[in-house]
Parts: C-alpha cells; sequence; structure tokens
C-alpha cells in the first residue's frame, strides 16, 4: 500500500489555456517505477478527485522516473472526469506508449460518473481507447489500483474473481 506523500506529483495535468479552451497536454511527466526495479511503470493521467485515490495507492519506495525502461510493462491510470474536448488529447498520450495495459480508474473514467448526462463528458474513457481493466467507484480504494498493477506485473487477469479484494468489476 502507498503512503500518502502530500500532493499528487506524479501525475500528468491536463489543462486548458486561452479563450479558445484549446488543451494543453504536457508529455506525461515522471512516470512511476512502481517496483522500483524497472519492471513495470504506471504514467497517471489524473483530471479529477480519483486522482487522490491513484496517489495514495502509489508505495513509498516507488521512483519517478522520466522515461519507459526498455521492457517495462506501462499501465496507463486515468483517473476522473474525461470530457469531450479533452478525450482525444487523452488518448494521444496513451498512443504514445509502448502496449499499455489501461485502468479507468473511479466511475467517471469508466462511464461518465455523476455527470454522465452532461453534454461536455464522455461517457467511459473506453469511447477513445481500448480499456483492459475499468475499477469502478467514487472514489474506488486506493489498495484496488494497487491490486490491479500487481496482478498486471504477476501476469494475472486483473479482472479474476478476488483480485480486487472485494472491489466488484
Amino acid at each position: 500500500m502507498g503512503n500518502y506523500r502530500g500532493g499528487v506529483a506524479s501525475a500528468t495535468v491536463i489543462h486548458l489555456r486561452g479563450s479558445d479552451a484549446t488543451p494543453v497536454v504536457p508529455r506525461p511527466r515522471p512516470v512511476i517505477d512502481w517496483f522500483g526495479d524497472g519492471s513495470l511503470v504506471v504514467v497517471d493521467l489524473a483530471m479529477a478527485c480519483c486522482a487522490i485515490e491513484s496517489e495514495f495507492a502509489v508505495p513509498a519506495g516507488a521512483l519517478h522516473r522520466s522515461d519507459v525502461p526498455e521492457g517495462a510493462r506501462v499501465v496507463v491510470v486515468v483517473s476522473g472526469t474525461v470530457t469531450d474536448l479533452l478525450a482525444p488529447e487523452v488518448a494521444a498520450v496513451i498512443a504514445g506508449l509502448p502496449g499499455p495495459h489501461v485502468v479507468a480508474f473511479g466511475s467517471c473514467a469508466c462511464a461518465g460518473g455523476p455527470y454522465w448526462d452532461a453534454y461536455c463528458v464522455t461517457k467511459g474513457i473506453d469511447q477513445w481507447v481500448p480499456v483492459d481493466t475499468y475499477v469502478p467507484g467514487c472514489p474506488p480504494p486506493p489498495r484496488a489500483l494497487a491490486e490491479v498493477v500487481d496482478a498486471v506485473r504477476g501476469g494475472r487477469r486483473p479482472d479474476a474473481p478476488g483480485v480486487l479484494g472485494g472491489v466488484p468489476t
């Protein structure tokens, strides 16, 4: 389990600039070397409140890297509300990563959450990119993300019974 270190330092922040509301998507800044050995890295595309939960899931010994090590598995966590304006940018970031395992973390990333009926909210990131694992909840517990990452590293299906520790998938 992670230890809260005050802030969402590892998240890739997507923001809007100017009157035309053009999204500015920086390159994913440091990827999280989850186990500290280069075997698996996590890129957290954090857009709303679920970012706090996903940051809390990061183990205390995790390293922050500026690149994806060769041969490392990549887990991309899309957490929070994805708007129709930001969805293509999120998809572009994911497309730029080598063979990512995409996790929709939280009900907003899974299906639009409580904002599903807003005209500007994407009804799940799976409308733009294939999603490998859905972690529902508003917000889902940090433990659920940690268990998904552990399952991916171990070569298990993250949606197999018992993997998410009782969190319905």
